[in-house]
């Protein structure tokens, strides 16, 4: 196999960083379209996303 194969992921985001796999919230700015969505993977891989509003 090649050295690709297991290359290192890119951070692009600023929300991509060592202390994103954490139970802390972080604040942010009310979105304009007045929803946000909350992704949940447990410890099985199992994915869950929610869309909620906030006014």
């Amino acid at each position: 196999m090649t050295d690709a194969f297991f290359a290192k992921p890119i951070l692009n985001s600023p929300y991509e960083c060592p202390g994103r796999h954490s139970d802390t919230s972080r604040p942010f700015d009310k979105p304009k379209s007045g929803r946000v969505a909350v992704k949940v993977i447990n410890h099985l891989g199992d994915e869950v996303m929610k869309v909620f509003k906030v006014s």
